[in-house]
């Protein structure tokens, strides 16, 4: 596979004007909204048995859980606004920044370390590098550190 690097340069340096203000707007209250419908649907379909209480109460990461809590605080108008004025704000500056720098796809990280485990002291400390996130002192939260390597694109 031969790989043109001056467009992967170009695209990693691009400055799509105004992201961070359209996912400030829209990224929480997509996200937060959307988990508790569609995990109920989903558990309700797949889960056994298992209901959308079950799991937020096995939550054992304090951040996770604090997302979860907060979730229940989205407004369905807050939610609709995101939808039909935010989202396709964000979908027209990829699809204009595309169009604009002849771009047909982008590959983009999905999170900037390993998944953590919530409680590193019963893992054999064998298994943890000291050249990990999961060493590092102070540790990365472990919602807020992978968050930035999902949006905006996961909301468009």
């Amino acid at each position: 596979m031969k790989v043109d690097i001056e467009r992967v340069d170009r695209w990693a340096a691009a400055d799509l004007e105004g992201i961070g203000d359209i996912n400030n707007k829209i990224s929480f209250p997509i996200a937060l909204y959307e988990v508790g419908p569609d995990l109920t649907a989903y558990l309700a379909a797949e889960g056994d048995g298992i209901g959308f209480g079950q799991v937020v109460a096995g939550i054992a990461s304090k951040d996770v859980a604090g997302a979860f809590a907060a979730a229940k605080t989205i407004p369905k108008e807050t939610y609709d606004a995101a939808i039909t004025t935010g989202r396709p704000q964000l979908q027209k500056l990829y699809a204009d920044y595309f169009n604009a720098n002849g771009v047909d796809a982008v590959v983009f990280p999905t999170t900037p370390l390993p998944a953590r485990p919530i409680n590193p002291t019963a893992i054999p400390a064998r298994t943890l590098s000291s050249s990990t996130a999961k060493r590092c002192r102070p540790s990365p939260p472990t919602f807020a550190t992978p968050i930035p390597a999902a949006t905006p694109r996961s909301q468009a």
